[in-house]
């Protein structure tokens, strides 16, 4: 394995694999709901739950958007060294994402019954119910995202992901429990994840209690409104997708409802429900893709950038093949299962492979989306998103359903292929770094002596090529050379990387991350390490985090 793309591989593992097995987890659960439901109730109670499901994408909106846009700064803030600040943004996204959540849920109580017309389920006793207890409860559901994409965020991509399939696997039993056992209807679907959401959010919780990373609830400063609006707002991309979703949905649904009536609805809820199992690949691969390269972007490193992008390119695109082809292969089988009766075994069949096929681009916009997202292009990310779950879906979902219930489920493929094509584009011009007068060098390297001589020599030669003074050039040079020998010391065969981001006339930051076991240099006895203790004492930050098997350490100069 080549030393300078060893670390982007096995960060993208560690944090890929968590994720991939967190969203699949979720989309297991929310499956289950449904599989419970069409057995035992049939047709019409998939029609409550599907005709239902866009109230969930406003909460969406909100919590998700959020979470993945306050994630992103929460990565960058520690990948700076600044944990003080990075704890606020915890605290700010947590406590405004609670209070907009309750907001929503005020305002979808008075508005009741105007919003279940809206749903298409005038008069549905059911829906009735379904939907009160579902808004009632709806703060605790929500606070899900935030606590998963802080812990994941924070360095503990397992536990967030241990988390998740906890919660997902109690919401089945629990499930199964309400529905099939109790029959308490769509009621029991609530309910039971409901419970999920406690058990995942109480496991969450360990994080805090083991001290290990920077979240926690103490010394996080007064909330903040304008960070958490950052937050939203760079987030919103993300997020966006659900609230395009509540949009698109009810459109989807009326039109189902015209060309199909209550079993067209049925048909999409399973059909989205089933292809929730695929879209998790995507789900999985942005979230690596936000931590990741939040965090490589603040330390201006390109190439761990591109190898991400291109990992999460691949993986993303080979899973969701595997995935969807597996389905598309099993679609009646699937349909059947999910209590879609005889009668429209076929067209639920044909509905799902054209719907599995779109999955192929769908996976490739959504990584290309939360690569812009975290290179801090919103306006692009916001573009990706719009074009393939709200401009282009609206547009060719209006423009096939005049040929008819066959024709309509192109829709799907057209938006998100056409979508793809845009982003390819973009992505092939777009620079990863603006223009800022930053200045950076970068190497990936074995710990020995000669090899950390030699590039604390070029270190100093870089910097006097930048105009800095001799003294303060080879004063930085010397305290690279201090750190790389204590680094080395502490393993075998040490891979390190080393980053310099330069400013003139501002701080220059140096980035160490390396393989060798736990090493925190912020522990070490400064009277026992005396090149240490003027490194410290000169410094304007020395701060450590590990990172998912690695040692992270940000000096500011």
């Amino acid at each position: 394995m080549k030393q300078d793309t060893m670390f982007v591989k096995k960060l993208f593992g560690r944090f890929f694999l968590p994720a991939l097995f967190s969203s699949l987890a979720l989309a297991v659960g929310s499956v289950a709901d449904s599989l419970y439901v069409g057995r035992s109730i049939g047709e019409s109670g998939l029609f409550v739950i599907g005709a239902a499901y866009p109230i969930y994408m406003v909460f969406s909106t909100l919590s998700i958007g959020m979470a993945s846009g306050g994630a992103v700064h929460f990565a960058a803030a520690l990948g700076e060294g600044k944990e003080k600040k990075a704890r606020n943004i915890f605290f700010s996204t947590l406590f405004f994402d609670f209070v907009g959540i309750v907001l929503i849920v005020l305002l979808g109580l008075i508005l009741r019954d105007p919003l279940i017309r809206l749903l298409g389920a005038e008069g549905n006793g059911e829906m009735r119910s379904y939907v009160t207890l579902m808004l009632a409860v709806s703060p605790v559901l929500f606070l899900q995202a935030p606590l998963q994409y802080f812990v994941y965020a924070d360095g503990n991509p397992r536990l967030a992901s241990a988390a998740l399939v906890a919660g997902n696997l109690c919401d089945c039993a629990f499930g199964f429990l309400f529905i099939v056992v109790l029959k308490a209807g769509v009621i029991g679907s609530v309910c039971s994840t409901l419970c999920g959401a406690i058990v995942m959010e109480c496991v969450c919780l360990v994080h805090f209690v083991g001290g290990k990373g920077a979240l926690g609830f103490r010394n996080c400063g007064k909330p903040s409104l304008k960070i958490a609006a950052r937050s939203f707002f760079t987030g919103f991309s993300t997020g966006a997708v659900y609230f395009y979703q509540f949009v698109t949905v009810l459109v989807i649904n009326r039109i189902l409802l015209n060309i199909g009536g209550e079993w067209g609805v049925a048909v999409y809820d399973v059909v989205y429900n089933l292809g929730s199992i695929v879209t998790a690949v995507t789900e999985g691969t942005s979230m690596a893709l936000i931590a990741l390269v939040s965090t490589f972007y603040s330390e201006r490193n390109a190439a761990g950038i591109r190898g991400s992008l291109r990992l999460a390119g691949i993986s993303c695109f080979a899973l969701t093949a595997v995935l969807g082809g597996g389905l598309a292969l099993a679609a009646p089988s699937c349909c059947f299962l999910f209590g879609i009766s005889a009668d429209y075994l076929q067209e639920a069949a044909y509905a799902m492979r054209l719907y599995m096929a779109s999955m192929a681009f769908a996976c490739l916009n959504g990584a290309l989306g939360a690569y812009f997202q975290s290179i801090a292009s919103e306006k692009v990310s916001y573009l990706i998103t719009a074009l393939r779950s709200f401009v282009l879906l609206l547009l060719f979902a209006g423009l096939f359903s005049s040929g008819g219930y066959p024709v309509f489920w192109y829709c799907f493929l057209g938006a998100e292929a056409a979508t793809f094509a845009v982003a390819a584009s973009v992505a092939g011009r777009r620079k990863i770094f603006r223009e800022d007068g930053c200045s950076v060098f970068s190497e990936t390297f074995i710990g020995k002596p000669e090899e950390i001589s030699d590039l604390c020599e070029r270190v100093q030669g870089f910097l006097s090529a930048q105009g800095e003074s001799e003294k303060r050039s080879y004063f930085i040079s010397l305290s690279a050379d201090e750190v790389f020998r204590l680094i080395a010391a502490n393993g075998d065969t040490v891979v390190l990387q080393f980053t310099l981001i330069y400013r003139k006339g501002e701080d220059c930051v140096l980035h160490f991350r390396d393989n060798a076991r736990h090493f925190d240099l912020t522990q070490l006895s400064e009277e026992d390490e005396i090149g240490l203790r003027i490194i410290r004492s000169k410094a304007k930050s020395f701060y450590y985090r590990p990172q998912v098997g690695f040692n992270t350490l940000t000096v500011t100069f």
